[in-house]
């Protein structure tokens, strides 16, 4: 990527006496990219695939029949606007006028969900059914993405780069981190009220005694019937634990990614009687470490009895 004319040079690259083909607009996670990084070409290509879902809110819509407005401002947010605002923090630095070919399909969506004329502000259509600017959620998810990378620890790529980085007015164009900056400074919001602390370290060994098995004794295909896949686990347990033995489910979460993390534990006796448990795992933690603190909360709940049920002495604990 080079925003100067040398950027064009198109180089003869061979590898094992094959030619590579030069590709113009190469395509990486789902971002399309350019010589010059300015995202025309990935904003046209998102333009032209929200239109095409945007059909979907005017067949479920009529003047005197069809979806209530509720339904279908679920229907966009959860089918059109997350295609509007795909790899928003690494397209956000594009051209105002590229982005609002992008806001033009949020304008309208907001108006077939209020069943509004299209000749309707669009900041009054926007507030009636409590849809916010997609510059605000971009803005949002620029702040959260660089915050993110600050998280990480001091050998990391994203971190290196992150702290090299300065900003500087020099250069019209702008980039990620130089957005993150202007919106700090137009929000007088600084860097220390947001400052993470790295995830408390995960320890690699689980408690003693602790069987892990992660295969199915008696293996079988994906293709074969639900009914049958659903068995195995049960089946896979049981012959493990051979006498008397429970069976934990776990299952853990974070909210917005890195924040507010929880784990939910439930435990199946052997006499069929069922209880629940749930933890905070920390302001700070990944959807991975709250599912890993789940597993370890629930071995050490299988290895501590009376906090469960007396009879559940003698268990041979299997996970």
């Amino acid at each position: 990527m080079d925003r100067r004319h040398r950027g064009t040079f198109n180089a003869d690259i061979k590898i094992e006496d094959c030619n590579m083909k030069r590709v113009i607009f190469p395509t990486y996670l789902g971002v399309t990219l350019d010589s010059e990084l300015r995202f025309t070409k990935h904003i046209e290509q998102t333009t032209i695939k929200a239109l095409r879902k945007l059909n979907i809110l005017r067949k479920l819509c009529g003047t005197t029949w069809g979806s209530r407005p509720r339904n279908l401002k679920n229907a966009y947010s959860s089918i059109i606007r997350p295609v509007l605002e795909y790899a928003a923090p690494i397209w956000a630095p594009a051209s105002v006028s590229s982005k609002q070919k992008l806001d033009s399909i949020h304008h309208r969506a907001s108006k077939i969900i209020i069943g509004a004329v299209s000749s309707t502000n669009n900041e009054k259509a926007e507030r009636e059914w409590g849809l916010p600017p997609l510059e605000c959620r971009r803005s949002l998810a620029t702040v959260k993405f660089t915050n993110k990378l600050r998280c990480y620890k001091e050998d990391h790529i994203s971190t290196r780069v992150f702290n090299e980085w300065t900003y500087t007015k020099r250069l019209k164009r702008s980039s990620t981190l130089q957005l993150d900056e202007d919106i700090r400074i137009q929000t007088n919001l600084e860097h220390s009220i947001l400052n993470f602390m790295h995830e408390p370290p995960f320890p690699r060994r689980p408690p003693k005694e602790t069987k892990i098995t992660l295969n199915l004794l008696r293996p079988c295909s994906k293709k074969n019937d639900a009914r049958i896949l659903k068995q195995k686990g049960p089946e896979t347990i049981e012959e493990i634990s051979q006498v008397n033995f429970a069976v934990a489910y776990t299952d853990g979460s974070s909210d917005i990614s890195l924040n507010k993390g929880g784990a939910g534990i439930l435990f199946q006796l052997p006499n069929k009687e069922r209880k629940m448990h749930k933890i905070n795992t920390g302001l700070l933690a990944s959807n991975f470490t709250s599912e890993l603190l789940a597993i370890k909360e629930a071995l050490i709940l299988y290895s501590t009895p009376l906090e469960l049920s007396g009879t559940t002495e003698g268990y041979e604990h299997n996970l």
